[in-house]
């Protein structure tokens, strides 16, 4: 399965974090994937280095896209 977790967003009962399920998934492969929705617009658009003195506001926000793997001795949930 492929999953996105991006730390401030809540799960849902349609959404679950699956990622942070770790008795039922294993993480296979995980890549950094930018939050377009928390990322302010110039940061978006330009590449602005994560500088100290840069404001919080403009830096870029990342989540994680991953390719999961069910474990094998785990019951399913639903």
């Amino acid at each position: 399965m492929v999953d996105t977790y991006y730390p401030d967003a809540a799960p849902t009962r349609y959404e679950p974090h699956y990622i942070l399920d770790t008795e039922t998934w294993d993480k296979v492969k995980c890549v950094p994937f930018m939050d377009a929705a928390k990322t302010h617009i110039v940061a978006r658009t330009m590449w602005i280095p994560d500088l100290p003195f840069i404001d919080q506001k403009y830096k870029r926000k990342w989540g994680e896209h991953c390719l999961l793997k069910r474990k094998r001795d785990v019951k399913r949930k639903f």
